[in-house]
């Protein structure tokens, strides 16, 4: 069982995890459905992974494939929805 505690601390070093790996890299970091699904397995919800991906502009890069991945990882559809429509705001960014 994850108590309050133990949970607020995960969400914590995840965060600082993203500060961290953010504030070194000169553009934005990319992450992949792998990074997502251990935020998850991390005990993230999927709309604390949203707020973290948001928070810290990482730029989310998703195949098909992560896509499957993302469903067998137990991501609801919307939360799947929005990673995906993160990932293209991102992509239309790059190109313009």
């Amino acid at each position: 069982m994850i108590t309050t505690s133990s949970k607020s601390m995960r969400i914590m070093c995840a965060a600082l995890a993203l500060a961290i790996v953010s504030g070194c890299a000169q553009e934005r970091r990319r992450i992949g459905s792998s990074d997502v699904i251990a935020m998850k397995r991390d005990g993230l919800s999927d709309a604390e992974i949203l707020r973290q991906v948001e928070a810290k502009d990482l730029a989310l890069m998703l195949t098909d494939d992560d896509v499957v991945a993302l469903i067998g990882a137990g991501f609801s559809e919307e939360t799947i929805n929005a990673l995906l429509a993160r990932a293209r705001d991102i992509e239309r960014k790059r190109h313009h």
